[in-house]
C-alpha cells in the first residue's frame, strides 16, 4: 500500500498482458463497504480502467 487509497502491484505471471511482467503498476483503490471496493488504473496512454469487486456471499 501506498497510502490509504493507493497500491502498488507487481506481476509475477499473467497471460493477460505480458508487457506488464516484473513491471509496478501503480492501483488508485476506494473501498466502497466491507465487501467491495473500486480499483482504478491509468495506463501511460491516458486510458483508465476501472474494476469493481465484490465478496461472494453464500
Amino acid at each position: 500500500m501506498k497510502g490509504k487509497n493507493q497500491l502498488v502491484e507487481t506481476n509475477t505471471n499473467t497471460t493477460f498482458r505480458t508487457d506488464l511482467m516484473g513491471v509496478p503498476v501503480t492501483v488508485q483503490i476506494k473501498f466502497q463497504g466491507t465487501n467491495n471496493y473500486e480499483q482504478v488504473i491509468e495506463w501511460p496512454n491516458g486510458v483508465k480502467q476501472v474494476e469493481v469487486y465484490e465478496k461472494l456471499k453464500e
